[in-house]
């Protein structure tokens, strides 16, 4: 019995010796740099706690990881490599995909007009449902191949659809504090031992001879029982509910229209009405004046006046030089700088000439006045006296010329009691060489 048991005893040994070299360890590799960008902005995000991938902006996230201390490992070596990272904001769920960037980046500088973009996909289409949740995938391609040939960028999260919007945690972050990770399972085989020697053959077993036992026989099928007797008619059922009333039927077609009766009588002539209020409009404008003497060639400037206001030595009326009327009833300019015109050039005044007409229909009681020229707002001698006694007057002054320069302020200043708020219009016409 001994004999027969130690041959497969020591084979089984054999086997399990033969598994001890292959041993299987999981290394993670350290997070170096992370950040985040958005297409076109200038801003880099390399020192946030959160990155964003955001299908509104299109903003893509970056992680690399330092493959140094696998020096040595061959592609050959790994089993398997796993990219982590935790979800710890989903502001809406959506999709990303996951790539290996195609170009060298750092996070202090990386913004939306240098990053790198995809290169060979690792995962599409990964669906983010919810936050608080750790997001893993397989990513045993991408690391071979940094082990192999290509250079290790690190890996680009990017939006897969127009309506994802997430934040995954960095390094930096404080509060939940959970970086991405990448974890290499590596398999290592140890050297070949030395082949042991073949164990005896043990003896070959008796074969058991037992004898199959027989069939047993089918059994009869039993009869067919009878049918039974037909149940009774059940009562009926109550009545259903009356259904609803029909549509209503389509309006019939308008008859014929009647023929238009006769036209009416006219009525009588309403009263006539009442004789509107007489208007409160002056008359027709007076008669024109008589025309001036020829002036001695030069410019002239006029000024014509309606209503002026009520003048006494010590409030003044004053208007200017080539007015046309005056935009007040009355007129109420009392003040030398509401009216004032500057010269354009040097000019020396020497006639002055006044016309004063009283106001249609004799309003107002006439009177003595006088009007001078006022440069600077000063009154000079060139000056006109005259009575408004219901008569147009013509009056010329000459008794004396003013000189003045360009710029300075020129007006005309009427004075006397002759010159009462409605009582009369005047006219002036200024002469200068």
């Amino acid at each position: 019995m001994r004999t027969n048991q130690r041959p497969y005893t020591l084979s089984k040994l054999i086997f399990f010796i033969a598994l001890l070299p292959l041993v299987a360890v999981a290394q993670t590799v350290p997070l170096t740099q992370d950040a985040y960008v958005v297409p076109g902005n200038g801003s880099n995000f390399g020192g946030t706690a959160s990155m964003n991938v955001n299908g509104v902006n299109n903003s893509q996230s970056l992680a690399q990881f330092d493959l140094s201390s696998l020096s040595g490992i061959t592609a050959a070596n790994v089993s398997r490599a796993t990219f982590t990272f935790f979800v710890n904001k989903v502001t809406a769920a959506g999709n990303v995909n996951i790539s290996v960037a195609n170009g060298s980046w750092t996070e202090s500088t990386v913004n939306g007009t240098n990053a790198p973009v995809a290169a060979a996909a690792v995962s599409s289409g990964l669906n983010i449902p919810s936050a608080g949740v750790y997001v893993s995938i397989d990513a045993t391609n991408a690391v071979k191949s940094w082990l192999t040939a290509t250079t290790n960028n690190g890996f680009l999260i990017a939006p897969a659809d127009g309506t994802v919007n997430i934040a995954i945690d960095t390094k930096e972050s404080s509060t939940t504090s959970h970086p991405a990770t990448l974890t290499v399972l590596l398999t290592a085989t140890g050297p070949t031992g030395t082949q042991g020697p073949t164990g005896v053959t043990g003896a070959t077993g008796v074969t058991g001879a037992g004898t199959t036992g027989a069939t047993g026989a089918t059994g009869s099928q039993g009869s067919t029982g009878a049918t039974g007797a037909t149940g009774a008619t059940g009562n009926n059922g109550a009545a259903g509910a009356t259904g609803a009333t029909g549509f209503a039927g389509a309006t019939g077609i308008n008859g014929t229209v009647g023929a238009t009766g006769a036209t009416g009588a006219t009525g009588n002539n309403g009263a006539t009405g009442v004789t509107g209020a007489a208007s409160a409009v002056p008359g027709p404008q007076g008669a024109t004046g008589s025309t001036g003497p020829t002036g001695s060639g030069g410019a002239f400037f006029s000024a014509n006046v309606n209503y002026p206001q009520t003048a006494t030595s010590s409030s003044p009326f004053y208007f200017s030089p080539n007015a046309s009327g005056d935009p007040t009833s009355g007129g109420n300019f009392t003040a030398f700088n509401q009216v004032a015109v500057p010269m354009v050039k040097a000019c020396t005044f020497d006639a002055l000439y006044v016309s004063a007409n009283p106001v249609p229909g004799g309003l107002g009681s006439g009177g003595p006045f006088s009007v001078a020229l006022v440069v600077n707002g000063t009154p000079t001698a060139l000056s006109v006296s005259l009575n408004n006694s219901g008569a147009s007057t013509v009056k010329n002054s000459a008794t004396g010329s003013i000189s003045v320069n360009a710029g300075d302020l020129v007006g005309l200043q009427g004075v006397g009691s002759g010159l009462t708020l409605g009582s009369s219009t005047i006219g002036t016409m200024l002469h200068c060489q």
